[in-house]
């Protein structure tokens, strides 16, 4: 117990350290991240507490997140596998990683563009890095994913799906996809702090999404319109996380551009937290 409060004593300091210099240099941006970073104690913390009280009371409890998503898959794999002429056995694997996949994207990214509006009071409760309360939306989706990939697991045992080492290809891409996931959330997290008209225009561009993004139907039924795929980062970002998971290996192209994405993207994300920082307080 001491060795936690210590730990949030160390991070209060120097986060005060740095906000007295008032600096807003991509060095003092780097330390606040890493400062929430080492601070995994605190957000974890606040992850399960959100878990928690959504299903206090409950007897399943987190495990509802995976049933509700297998009752999605069972009624859709059969209806949506007569309608593009394919076998129920077949599509039901694909679809249903694709969906647990997507639920943990939009789910992230949604919750992730709202964090500092609904965290508001705890923000200015506690002298903490800001990156805490987005590590906060991120762990508490990584720990629902880990409840319904059992699902997948379940279903694919059921149909028989091949499994193979190349499904070790996952503990690649599904990192890759969280650190992706992670500076989008961010910085929509300030730009929705900023300008409170964009929150819910990410719920309608997330289901935008969803329709031109192969979930419901496969990459090779649009051979003929493939930019669809070749310019959507939410196609090759789960490419890597599913492909490994369905016993097929990404090609070089999805690998490629979600590592430029995720370098790209964090040199994005950090430019902006160290220009808008301190002003992110007068934004709550």
């Amino acid at each position: 117990m001491a060795k936690k409060g210590e730990d949030e004593f160390a991070v209060t300091i120097f986060v005060t350290r740095g906000d007295v210099a008032g600096s807003q240099s991509i060095d003092a941006a780097l330390r606040h991240i890493l400062a929430a970073l080492k601070s995994y104690r605190i957000w974890t913390s606040f992850a399960v507490n959100d878990i928690r009280t959504s299903y206090h009371r409950t007897v399943i409890g987190p495990f509802w997140y995976g049933i509700q998503a297998a009752v999605f898959v069972g009624v859709v794999s059969i209806v949506w596998s007569r309608l593009w002429g394919t076998s129920t056995a077949e599509y039901l694997p694909y679809l249903c990683i694709s969906y647990i996949l997507w639920t943990f994207i939009s789910t992230t990214i949604g919750e992730g563009a709202g964090a500092f509006i609904e965290g508001d009071a705890l923000i200015n409760s506690f002298n903490m890095p800001h990156f805490v309360w987005l590590l906060r939306v991120v762990c508490k989706n990584v720990i629902v994913l880990a409840h319904t990939i059992p699902i997948y697991l379940l279903t694919a045992l059921f149909v028989q799906q091949p499994m193979s080492e190349v499904v070790l290809g996952a503990l690649l891409g599904l990192p890759l996809l969280i650190i992706n996931l992670a500076w989008m959330s961010f910085v929509l997290g300030m730009l929705c702090l900023r300008f409170r008209d964009l929150r819910p225009m990410v719920g309608s561009l997330l289901f935008l999404a969803f329709v031109l993004t192969p979930i419901l139907w496969h990459p090779s039924q649009v051979s003929s319109m493939d930019y669809l795929l070749r310019f959507n980062p939410f196609y090759h970002m789960l490419e890597v996380a599913r492909l490994p998971l369905l016993g097929d290996w990404p090609d070089a192209t999805s690998w490629t551009y979600v590592i430029l994405l995720g370098a790209f993207g964090w040199t994005g994300a950090v430019w902006m937290y160290a220009r808008k920082r301190n002003r992110l307080a007068f934004w709550l």
